[in-house]
């Protein structure tokens, strides 16, 4: 039975050395393995002006050019060239050239001298699946953090609504977030809340010991003083990122969000702990005095639960 032909992989060759490029044309065509299909240029300013630019699977750059040199090269050549995978080829014993291409974005690095046919093949096939590699993990990080994104906008939106819902039941009975009631109070805790915030960032980042969830309780505690409630909560979370963001980086505001997303639940968990043993507490010396208490936050507040 005839096999079915295999795919041709282009190569587009710069190199100014006629007997170079003739020895590269030898080794790709002694591969068995991929049919190899070799575009030669004799300078960057010839290899910009080829379709083969556009069109080759994989670039095989000459670092020693009429018109450049050394890494500089490959920079030049990866503003024509920007999303395709480039082998570079180096003189003899160059290979800090060859390691510094590598940090500049080439795929693979060669020395001429030291190349063998198979060596020519393989690098340029591991320089396309490496590139393809790294494009789909580039893909996938894009797709996960514009997911993060809805994700953080959909929360951002819940929490705009809870924190503007009018609280009629409450305002009957006299009651007003406390950043109606209080604004100064409000601020002060904004502030607090906001702090904590970035020495939990840092806690993680840098590996600085704070004691956060300590410092949480006690926030909670005042709010449940002050008979907050969980929209109080809310517009206090959603204050200190709105300040905490001011001027800072995307990278270190996505960073906040998060961290504040988890500090929120655990303020929340706090509070209600905080009511918990208020409401246990009053129950208590209602047994012992036979005496009722009243409707309201456990300091008269501004908001209860």
């Amino acid at each position: 039975m005839a096999s079915t032909p295999a795919a041709v992989t282009r190569v587009l060759l710069v190199e100014d050395n006629d007997a170079d490029a003739r020895l590269c044309l030898e080794f790709l065509s002694a591969d068995e393995l991929v049919r190899w299909q070799l575009v030669v240029a004799d300078s960057l300013a010839t290899a910009t002006t080829l379709p083969a630019l556009n069109e080759a699977d994989v670039f095989l750059l000459d670092l020693g050019l009429p018109e450049s040199s050394g890494v500089e090269t490959l920079r030049r050549f990866i503003r024509s060239a920007p999303d395709k995978p480039i082998v570079v080829m180096t003189g003899l014993d160059d290979d800090a050239t060859g390691i510094e291409s590598l940090k500049e974005g080439a795929q693979d690095y060669l020395v001429k001298g030291r190349t063998a046919s198979e060596m020519l093949s393989r690098s340029l096939r591991y320089a396309i699946e490496r590139h393809a590699l790294r494009r789909q993990i580039e893909q996938d990080r894009v797709e996960r953090e514009q997911e993060l994104e809805r994700e953080r906008a959909r929360e951002a939106r819940s929490m705009r609504r809870l924190a503007s819902t009018s609280g009629v039941t409450a305002r009957l009975f006299g009651r007003f977030p406390l950043s109606e009631s209080a604004p100064l109070v409000f601020e002060d805790l904004v502030s607090e809340y906001r702090q904590l915030l970035t020495n939990a960032l840092e806690q993680q980042v840098k590996r600085v010991d704070y004691d956060v969830s300590g410092r949480l309780r006690g926030l909670a505690d005042r709010l449940g003083r002050l008979g907050a409630g969980p929209r109080d909560v809310v517009e206090v979370h959603m204050r200190a990122l709105k300040t905490a963001g001011v001027g800072s980086p995307v990278v270190k505001r996505r960073a906040l969000s998060d961290e504040g997303r988890f500090r929120t639940l655990e303020l929340m968990g706090h509070l209600v702990s905080c009511y918990r043993r208020y409401t246990v507490a009053t129950d208590h010396d209602v047994n012992s005095r036979g005496g009722s208490v009243g409707p309201g936050g456990m300091n008269g507040g501004s908001e209860g639960t």
